[in-house]
Order: structure tokens, then C-alpha cells, then sequence
């Protein structure tokens, strides 16, 4: 890299590098949360409740403080209209400052977290954990230049090997009876082989330059969007440290659990979608109506997959539990089919984000998510003593609560009235009334036959009806969504698409 301007991209290239980009990412998705999950269960299981609720505790505050050098320099560096040494000499060595200074700042900190939460096995996990700030700060600079490139491959290679590396190290170090460290180590692997290879693939040799002027654009831009991410990260995080606080670390593990079942249940239908939405509604700004009719038709689509997905995940709810983690964390599901019901709730929020994005209101979109944060924090702490199903109860007041404020803040200024949202939830509703009534009938038939099945073979009974309620109620609506997407697939979803929307 000279320290002239790079060459701007071809334009002939460029639609088919973000149709490939969306694919790259999608892998990077499923990739991260299969291994993660994986090792999650199975760390889960070994260690019991009582320590791993002791990590999460120590990790909670790295999660909320690696953002500051995960994103914001990064972000700047990638949106910046042109690339130098300069500018990447004082990237890096402004993110690395910053690593260094935080990392000082929690290690010194960490026996007084001990001492608040009445940990004090947590001090030396969390001063351990203060490693990755560095290591995280020099790969997200790699990954800058590799996303500016528009080398999509290479950022979910590194993502995928870090995730998978990360887990077996887990996993190993948990059947050597190494406990606790066990996920200390997971996630120190999973940055360290992430930044390594980012860092590879970029060619990045860190320049000896730094320029006042430079960081002082890239600590603007940057800010912002760190505080937007670090909302994002907040309410799962604190929610931890408030049950550390007031309960004990079995509690903290209780919730994790839910709420990681839960986030895995809503991340890998939300993601691809969420991925293509933002494209496809910025090309339709300019024509309103185009683009809350496609914006409608994507949230019918989202929640006639998540609506049922969430009753049948919802029923066998305990099943669930004992197949992943044992009967030692049934604790937990009460508190997962509350957030179950909380997420039921909210999914028309998913969406918002991108739509707003997409027409240029950030403010409007920082605003309800400081709204949305602040509300949920607030009622947590209050509720907080009361046990984990108050915490998981509590997200279901915040959602109700939030609701006139989206439609006010958000919803309306798009264009979308309360029977637009109306519309759109009526056929999901109706599959997932029908799947549960269907699974509750299926269970009281076999308990009058005297017949027993395994979960995994109720799981599939499940899948099915679920499949057959949509394609009776919503086949046309699940084809219009193939149409949209074949904007910008292959003709091959555009044939099945119009099948679909043919079938009587």
C-alpha cells in the first residue's frame, strides 16, 4: 500500500461482489453460531450452572468494552473515500492506544469487581480476558481493509476458523477438567486466530504514521457508531451483572442460557433476511409506496417464519432443555418461554432498523433504541429481585411499552399505519394457533394410546405440520417474498416463486 489514493473498485464488479458478499456472510453466520453453540452446550453441561454462571460474569464487561475497538476505527476506515498509509498508520495505532488504555483500566479494576459481585475467583479471569483488547484492536483494522476490498471470503474464513478454533479449544480444555478457563481461553483463541488471519489476509503491516487531523475524523465518525453498538450490547450484558449483583451466578447461568437459545432461534432466520433488506429498500427511496409495500412484505415473510418457529420451540420447551443441557438447567426454561413471548412480540421491531437506515434517519433510529434500552434496563432493576422469570417478564412489559413509541418515533414516519402491522401478522398468527393446537391434540392422542415419542421424532412431526400450515395459509405471501429476493437471486427462485403464487 502507497500512501497515494487506492484505486477506486470497477463498477462492472461491484453488483456481483455484494450478491457474493451477502452469500460470504450468510456462511460467517451459521458458521460462528453452530461452533459457538456446540461448545456452549456441551461447556455448559460439564461445568454446571454454579461456574459457568462465575464466566459469564468475568466475560460480561470484556462484551460490552471490545466494542469500542471492534467497531467505530473500523467503520471509519472502511466508509473513508480514500485509503493511504497515513490514514491506516493512524487507524491502527489510534485503535491500539485506545485497546491498551481500556485493558489497563479493567485489569486494575478487576478485584474491585470481585469484590462488588463477592467473586473473587472472577479477578483473575477477568484480568486474563483483558488480552484480547489488543489482539481484537490489530484484527479489526485487518478486517477494515479486507471489507473495503470487498474481500468477502477471506472475512468469513477468518470468522468461521476462529469460531470453530475457539470451540475445540473449549471443549478440550473442559474434558481436561480445566473448568472455568476453559471459556477464558475459547474466547482468547477466537481472537487471536481472527485477527492473525485477518491481519494475513490483508497483507497489513502496521505504518510508522499517525496524523492528528486524521484521528480526529476517525474519532468522529467512530464515536457514533460505537455508541449505537454499544447500546446493542448493552441490555444483554447488564441484565447479567444486575442478576450477579442481586442473585447468585447459578441465576446469571439460568438466563444465559434462555437467552442464548432464544437469540440462536431469532439470529439465523433474521440474518440472511436482514442482510438483503437494507439493499433492496435503499433502491426503492425514492418511490414510497414501492417501498413500504416491499417493506411489508418482508415482515409478513419474517413473521410467518418466526412466529411458528417460536409456539413449536415454545411447546417442546423442556424437551429442548434436557436434550442440550441436562436436567440440571431446568431452571431456565421458564424464563426462555417468557422471552420466547417477549421476542413473539417485538418481531416487528426487527425490521425497523434497516427501513430507517435505509432512508437516511439515523436519529430516528438512535433514538428508540436508547428508548428501548433505557426502558428495559430500568424495568430489569426493579424487577431484578424477584428472580430470573421477573428479569425474562420484564422484557415483555418493555415491548408493550414501546410499542405507541414505534409507531410514533419510527412506524409512521415510514408511512406504515397500526393495520398495515395488522395485516401482517394475521396469517402467522393463524399458523402458529394451528401448530400448537395441532401438537396439543398429537400429545393427547398418544397419552390415550399409551404411546411415547422421542423429542427428535416430535421435533420433525412438527417441522412438518408447520410447513403444511404454511403452505395452506400463506403460500402466496411466501412467494410474493421469493419475488423480492429473485430482484436479486437466480431465475430459478423466480420459477418457484411464481409456482407458489399459482398454487390454489
Amino acid at each position: 500500500m502507497t500512501d497515494s489514493a487506492e484505486p477506486s473498485p470497477k463498477p462492472t464488479g461491484q453488483g456481483k461482489s455484494v450478491v457474493s458478499g451477502i452469500g460470504w456472510n450468510l456462511i460467517a453466520v451459521f458458521g460462528e453460531q453452530l461452533s459457538s453453540l456446540v461448545a456452549f452446550v456441551l461447556i455448559a453441561r460439564i461445568l454446571g450452572p454454579a461456574d459457568f454462571g462465575t464466566v459469564i460474569l468475568s466475560v460480561a464487561l470484556i462484551d460490552i468494552f471490545i466494542t469500542f475497538v471492534r467497531s467505530g476505527t473500523s467503520e471509519a476506515l472502511i466508509r473513508a473515500p480514500e485509503m493511504n498509509q497515513t490514514l491506516v498508520g493512524t487507524g491502527f495505532w489510534l485503535n491500539m492506544g485506545l485497546s491498551l488504555v481500556i485493558a489497563g483500566t479493567l485489569y486494575v479494576l478487576a478485584p474491585a469487581f470481585g469484590a462488588v459481585f463477592d467473586l473473587p475467583d472472577t479477578v483473575p479471569l477477568l484480568q486474563t480476558m483483558t488480552l484480547a483488547f489488543p489482539i481484537a484492536a490489530a484484527g479489526a483494522i485487518g478486517e477494515a481493509l479486507l471489507a473495503r476490498k470487498m474481500a468477502f471470503a477471506a472475512i468469513a474464513r477468518r470468522q468461521v476458523i476462529g469460531s470453530f478454533a475457539g470451540a475445540v479449544t473449549a471443549i478440550l480444555l473442559a474434558f481436561l477438567g480445566y473448568g472455568v478457563w476453559a471459556m477464558i481461553f475459547q474466547r482468547l483463541v477466537i481472537f487471536s486466530v481472527g485477527a492473525g488471519l485477518a491481519i494475513w489476509a490483508a497483507r497489513l503491516v502496521p505504518p510508522m504514521r499517525f496524523s492528528f487531523s486524521a484521528a480526529k475524523e476517525i474519532a468522529h465518525y467512530g464515536g457514533g457508531i460505537t455508541s449505537i453498538n454499544i447500546l446493542y450490547r448493552l441490555q444483554p450484558r447488564a441484565t447479567e451483572l444486575v442478576i450477579g449483583l442481586l442473585a447468585a451466578p447459578v441465576a446469571v447461568a439460568l438466563f444465559r442460557a434462555a437467552y442464548r437459545i432464544v437469540d440462536l432461534v431469532n439470529q439465523l432466520p433474521v440474518q440472511p433476511i436482514m442482510r438483503v433488506l437494507f439493499p433492496t429498500l435503499s433502491r426503492l427511496v425514492h418511490t414510497p409506496e414501492k417501498f413500504k409495500s416491499v417493506l411489508l412484505k418482508f415482515m409478513e415473510g419474517l413473521q410467518t417464519i418466526l412466529l411458528p418457529l417460536y409456539a413449536g420451540v415454545g411447546y417442546f420447551s423442556t424437551d429442548i432443555f434436557h436434550m442440550m443441557f441436562g436436567t440440571k438447567w431446568d431452571g431456565a426454561v421458564p424464563a426462555f418461554v417468557i422471552l420466547l413471548i417477549a421476542s413473539g412480540l417485538r418481531i416487528t421491531f426487527t425490521l425497523l432498523g434497516p427501513a430507517t437506515s435505509a432512508q437516511g434517519a439515523l436519529r430516528r433510529s438512535t433514538l428508540f433504541t436508547l428508548m428501548d434500552v433505557g426502558i428495559s434496563i430500568i424495568l430489569m432493576v426493579i424487577v431484578a429481585p424477584l428472580g430470573i422469570e421477573a428479569i425474562a417478564g420484564s422484557r415483555v412489559i418493555a415491548v408493550i411499552i414501546l410499542w405507541p413509541i414505534a409507531y410514533y418515533t419510527i412506524m409512521k414516519p415510514i408511512g406504515l399505519t397500526f393495520k398495515d402491522i395488522a395485516k401482517t401478522l394475521e396469517k402467522p398468527v393463524i399458523i402458529s394457533v394451528l401448530l400448537f393446537a395441532s401438537l396439543w391434540l398429537l400429545d393427547v392422542v398418544y397419552a390415550s394410546v399409551g404411546l411415547t415419542l422421542h423429542p427428535i421424532l416430535k421435533f420433525c412431526v412438527c417441522a412438518l405440520l408447520n410447513a403444511a400450515f404454511v403452505l395452506l395459509v400463506a403460500r402466496k405471501e411466501i412467494g410474493e417474498i421469493m419475488l423480492v429476493l429473485g430482484l436479486q437471486k437466480s431465475a430459478s427462485v423466480m420459477k418457484a416463486a411464481r409456482f407458489m403464487r399459482m398454487l390454489p
